[in-house]
């Protein structure tokens, strides 16, 4: 619902704050639906969650996704939800005012967390070509 109303916003900075902040959430469902509602099991030294998989060619209905861990990444992932979360707390908890919260700071943290909760709900992501 929010993408849908992010044109209608005043000042660039907000409007590139929400579009940013929607972008990183939708990867960021990805991510929670993989492990949520994901087989997990470890391959190697990596664990893998799996949603959906084929084991015997079955056809499902919805849709494969699966999350490669390295060590880091759910740290990664975790930090990504926390910077998402603190722009919902301030807008909640504190009343600021949308062009208040859209700084230069906050821009550059939305900014990173969308490219790592981005990368990590492709399902093309492969582990050996992480860039963090």
């Amino acid at each position: 619902m929010l993408e849908q109303h992010v044109g209608n916003a005043a000042g660039d900075d907000v409007q590139s704050m929400l579009e940013t902040w929607c972008k990183a959430a939708r990867s960021g469902f990805i991510i929670r639906h993989n492990i949520a509602h994901g087989v997990s099991f470890k391959m190697e030294t990596t664990l893998v969650f799996s949603r959906n998989p084929r084991w015997h060619g079955e056809v499902r209905r919805r849709e494969f996704g699966d999350l490669w861990c390295e060590p880091n990444t759910l740290d990664l992932i975790r930090e990504s939800f926390a910077t998402l979360l603190r722009v919902i707390g301030t807008i909640a908890q504190d009343r600021k005012p949308l062009p208040e919260i859209a700084n230069a700071s906050a821009l550059r943290a939305l900014r990173e967390a969308r490219s790592i909760l981005g990368e990590f709900a492709d399902r093309f992501y492969n582990p050996s070509f992480e860039k963090y």
